[in-house]
């Protein structure tokens, strides 16, 4: 079975995605892992501001749409009635 950050690489790879830039996190690992053996290219920045810049800075040179890959954190607190 596949995990979703196989999934995901699949469908970038699928769009034409070569390049992406990134903050590497413990919150997508599958998808760092899928793309180990992946055609894309990971870029890692130090903070997501500059994965951001480098992914438009890249893009105005290249004439290419590119990807920044963020870390995403979701927090869900249940309180009781």
């Amino acid at each position: 079975m596949k995990t979703g950050g196989q999934l995901l690489i699949e469908c970038l790879e699928a769009q034409g995605v070569d390049r992406v830039f990134c903050v590497p996190g413990e919150s997508y690992l599958a998808a760092l892992d899928a793309m180990h053996d992946a055609k894309i290219e990971v870029i890692n920045a130090r903070q997501e501001g500059g994965a951001a810049m480098m992914a438009e800075a890249d893009g105005k040179l290249t004439g290419r749409l590119q990807h920044r890959l963020r870390q995403v954190v979701v927090r869900v607190d249940f309180q009781p009635d």
